[in-house]
């Protein structure tokens, strides 16, 4: 899009144009007036502005392109210590694992092989057994027993149950401390549900351990109430109802290891989840594989309710009958989740839920979550009713609807060394932001990359929505399927959102690598970014060619931008356009802006009765207009113009001027640059007549 603008016609005696031939016009910071060069630029010898310091070239996976170093810097989660493994052609750590194992078999993250749920090779019974059984026992004494049932009943503190290979159609039940119940593997020992309602172990005693059994049909796999303690390992839990294994009630522990959790399903529409732990309960799982439970993988609710999740696998959880849910993780209502390795893969609707409760991850990979039964949701993470959430060095990738989502007022994540990325193969008609945060929420995010999200990377809207950013990628984001030509922004700050930018890189985002746009009626406040020590590159534009600027504040945004380089953006390198928004720039570089079918190639452009201030800064190498200002007040000041096609053009009512010291704030349909501020080598130093500029996008790139 384009619109025929009309520019002054006067030339007009602004501050000084020379350098012609070369010549340089002034030498180092007497050029602008500032003291120094800001950290992460330096001084050009032709130009004697201070000009970004950067890869000159693309930096491949895993690196950034970031301000003061010309080597491609780490981003993201670069250091893959086992059993996560590095592919040097993605983003992040890869969790490999198999394709699908039997029931008395495990995936294991790093491996494409199976491995066996227990040693059926090891000697049996073991060494300390006090009690034998063996349901092919003609007659039972004290410590021979046909029924696990009656053995674990007249057990003694500290007795050790040893089954012999065989099924056992009964239920279990631990009352006594320190019995440990052992069976010789997996595969050859089976505890199967005898018709009933009951847990195949219930236990409500303190150290109790058991081993090496398929448990299978029963109502809940292992059931740990009423302040009992159990180790659990190596044990398959096949084809259970309800629950697979739960912890309920404050004190009550249950430690899971080396484990297959496997089919479960709802009791007359009820829960039909993995692992749980409620009511203060507390459970851990190390190297334990959860696979097609329903409506969730691991779930805890309640205050005091906490669970540890080291090496584990939730993947192909099912929908409840309302097709609702079917995520991997969740918790809610005060509980508390720490994660040491995990992988959640093939899920639907959501990867990692925390709903008003607190999550702990590291090396936690969540990918190929897609839409509900009612088509959507969708969500890598998402983080809701004043949760916490702290990921690090993890990989969110190839969700639906978004990535990871913050909603709510108190809510917070905390993302550090991460990855989220999008899958280039999904279905463009699919939303799938990188990060949103709305309604309220924030977010810390430092050192991570967000590269080929949809529609937006990073979006940050709502009153009362903040987002701290340190150190990120922002990348190839591109346009959703239509939805028009203005989608695919790096960065979007909308409805009175607040984001904070610094030493981050926003790199070949299609429409724009950053826009902040539009106020929240209600409140009446606009939205606003400090941007400080970013690179901003390379926005590509459309397949039409349109779009692809590098900065836009809009619709009663606001915006300051400092210390910055916005380098070889399509279109225009920075636009504010519309009553109420303002941009402040100091100290940055907006160079090389990219022309396309001779239209455009423009550096800043203050429209529509906005504010700009520009001042110690430079604008160099625009084929168009280096400031353009249309109906709007503006301040050039300490700056450097220079080998533009015209250097400043002005249309409306505003007038240009020169003066000793620009006046603060701009005054309203003044463009007053300094006397100090140079204009070199440009072909026109006053634009006239009437040249086509791009319009304001002012997208809804955010909803």
């Amino acid at each position: 899009m384009k619109r025929a603008l009309l520019f002054l016609i006067a030339l007009v005696g602004c501050a000084s144009e020379s350098g012609g031939s070369g010549e340089k016009p002034c030498e180092g910071d007497a050029c602008t007036g500032a003291a120094a060069c800001p950290s992460g630029l330096e001084r050009d010898p032709e130009t004697n502005a201070c000009i970004d310091v950067a890869p000159a070239m693309d930096c491949p996976s895993g690196t950034a392109a970031m301000l003061g170093s010309t080597e491609c810097q780490p981003v993201g989660w670069t250091t893959c210590a086992a059993p996560f493994e590095k592919n040097a052609k993605a983003w992040g750590c890869n969790a490999t694992i198999a394709e699908r194992c039997s029931a008395t078999t495990r995936e294991e993250i790093g491996s494409t092989s199976c491995v066996p749920i227990g040693d059926c090779s090891a000697p049996f019974p073991p060494a300390n057994t006090t009690i034998t059984v063996d349901a092919s026992l003609a007659t039972e004494d004290a410590t021979h027993k046909k029924s696990i049932f009656n053995a674990a009943i007249d057990a003694k503190p500290g007795d050790v149950i040893a089954v012999m290979p065989g099924t056992y159609v009964e239920d279990v039940d631990i009352a006594r401390s320190q019995v440990t119940l052992v069976g010789k593997c997996a595969a050859e020992v089976t505890i199967e549900n005898p018709n009933d309602r009951r847990a195949g172990i219930l236990v409500t005693a303190k150290g109790a351990r058991v081993r090496g059994f398929t448990l299978k049909g029963h109502m809940t796999g292992v059931l740990v109430k009423a302040g009992g303690e159990a180790v659990v390992e190596d044990v398959a839990i096949i084809d259970n109802r309800y629950l697979g294994v739960y912890a309920a009630e404050a004190g009550s522990k249950l430690r899971l290891v080396r484990s297959r959790i496997d089919g479960v399903v709802p009791d007359a529409g009820k829960f039909g989840w993995g692992a749980s732990a409620q009511l203060g309960g507390s459970i851990e799982l190390e190297d334990v594989v959860i696979a097609r439970a329903t409506a969730h993988g691991v779930a805890l609710a309640n205050a005091n309710s906490t669970a540890k999740l080291t090496r584990t696998i939730v993947r192909s959880t099912r929908f409840d009958d309302k097709k609702g849910f079917a995520d991997g993780i969740s918790a809610a209502d005060g509980a508390k989740i720490t994660i040491e390795g995990a992988l959640v893969d093939d899920v639907r609707a959501v990867g990692l839920m925390a709903s008003g409760a607190s999550i702990d991850a590291k090396h936690l990979v969540i990918q190929n979550v897609s839409v509900d039964g009612k088509d959507e949701n969708g969500r890598g993470v998402q983080v809701s009713k004043g949760a916490k959430v702290k990921l690090e060095e993890s990989l969110v990738r190839s969700t639906d609807e978004s990535n990871v989502l913050v909603l709510e007022k108190d809510s917070h994540l905390e993302l550090i060394s991460s990855t989220i990325v999008g899958d280039e193969t999904r279905d463009p008609s699919r939303a799938a932001h990188g990060l949103r945060v709305a309604l309220g929420a924030g977010v810390t995010v430092k050192n991570s990359a967000i590269v080929s999200a949809v529609e937006t990377g990073l979006s940050v809207q709502d009153p009362g929505t903040t987002a701290e950013v340190d150190g990120v990628l922002v990348r190839e984001t591109r346009g959703r399927k239509g939805k028009g030509t203005g989608l695919g922004v790096g960065i979007g700050v909308a409805w009175s959102g607040k984001l904070v930018l610094t030493h981050s890189s926003i790199v070949k985002n299609r429409a724009a690598g950053i826009l902040v746009s539009r106020m929240d009626e209600e409140s009446g406040t606009g939205s606003h970014a400090d941007i400080k020590s970013t690179l901003v590159r390379d926005t590509t534009g459309d397949a039409s060619g349109s779009f692809g600027r590098g900065i836009e504040i809009t619709l009663g945004a606001t915006a300051t931008i400092e210390d910055s380089a916005i380098v070889g953006n399509n279109e225009t390198s920075i636009v504010v356009g519309s009553a109420g928004s303002s941009a402040t720039v100091r100290r940055s570089i907006v160079r090389d802006t990219k022309m396309r079918a001779d239209l455009f190639g423009h550096g800043v452009i203050a429209d529509s009765e906005s504010t700009l201030v520009l001042e110690e800064s430079w604008l160099l190498r625009h084929p168009g207009v280096a400031l353009a200002v249309v109906s709007s007040g503006a301040t050039l000041a300490r700056s450097l113009v220079a080998q533009s096609g015209v250097g400043v053009h002005v249309q409306g009512a505003a007038k240009l001027e020169v003066v000793q010291t620009v006046p603060t704030p701009p005054a309203p349909g003044a463009v007053s640059i300094s006397e100090d501020t140079r204009f070199v080598e440009n072909a026109t130093r006053v634009g006239s007549g009437e040249i086509p500029l791009p319009s304001i996008m002012g997208v809804d790139a955010q909803r």
